[in-house]
């Protein structure tokens, strides 16, 4: 060959190291950010979240972090349980003084409202993040059952699924890799799993896979479970487009009414005015 075809040649053998080695480079950091996402992180240093763990520290000692855990440790009332009692005093106070300073029933009653908003906040987003999880449930499933029907094991299977999922559920099964890569004890690291999400769904997966071993049917389970849950998936689909046909009828005659009342009010008004001037 000539020299340039040679240099040719090195340049994309040269090329080709440097983004597979760039690409392993953002893989990874991906990976540490996603780890530094699920750490509860330093404690802070502001004086209001010790005294508000002190305040607070018998309200749902034991269950909390993992209610934070399945909510996905919201921003500034759920990073974590000293995060949330601040947030359920603030919420209080700010309310009790906003709306009740008049009377001492009304702030007790307004600083009760807001001593549950944090409560009402930590539930609409963990509904928001099982809505997520069980989108990405069935290709976690179908790819576990995929990997187990080859010669894959169950390891091979969790430490890839991470970059096969997106959302919470890729971030959960990290998780979930990492500790049975550390403990090899599968039975806790699915109890915390299943423990840190809170969904049915997610207990018979875990509960098949514990069983794994015992029975060798996960495979023809996984498959059934996965079934199952693209049927629901189907069906919620359906309900929510069933429901947005039901309201178009009334929302059109809504748009319609507005539209008659911005134009027809001024008319009305403009004809009693001319009338009057008549007279």
């Amino acid at each position: 060959m000539s020299a340039p075809v040679w240099a040719y040649l090195l340049l994309t053998l040269a090329l080709t190291v440097i983004i597979s080695e760039t690409w392993a480079l953002l893989r990874d950091r991906q990976r540490l950010r996603a780890i530094r996402r699920m750490s509860p992180g330093p404690p802070a240093t502001s004086r209001l979240l010790p005294l508000a763990s002190r305040l607070l520290s018998w309200y749902q000692r034991d269950t909390l972090p993992y209610r934070l855990a399945r909510a996905g440790h919201p921003r500034f009332i759920g990073e974590t349980p000293a995060h949330f009692y601040a947030a359920k005093l603030l919420f209080g106070l700010g309310l009790g003084l906003r709306f009740g300073s008049h009377a001492v029933t009304a702030f007790a009653l307004y600083a009760a409202v807001g001593f549950m908003v944090p409560d009402v906040l930590l539930i609409l987003a963990t509904r928001r993040r099982h809505e997520q999880i069980l989108q990405q449930l069935p290709t976690m499933l179908d790819f576990i059952r995929r990997t187990l029907a080859g010669p894959g094991t169950l390891p091979d299977a969790l430490a890839a699924l991470p970059d096969r999922l997106t959302g919470p559920l890729s971030d959960e099964t990290r998780r979930l890799s990492a500790q049975y890569t550390l403990t090899g004890d599968l039975a806790r690291c699915l109890g915390d799993f299943a423990a840190r999400i809170g969904m049915d769904e997610i207990d018979q997966l875990c509960l098949a896979l514990h069983q794994a071993e015992l029975t060798g049917r996960v495979k023809t389970i996984l498959g059934s479970q996965a079934d199952a849950i693209k049927l629901r998936l189907q069906a919620d689909q359906k309900r929510a487009a069933a429901t947005q046909a039901n309201m178009l009828p009334a929302v059109s005659i809504l748009v319609v009414a507005n539209i008659l009342l911005l134009i027809g009010l001024p008319l009305i008004y403009q004809l009693t005015a001319d009338l009057q001037t008549l007279r």
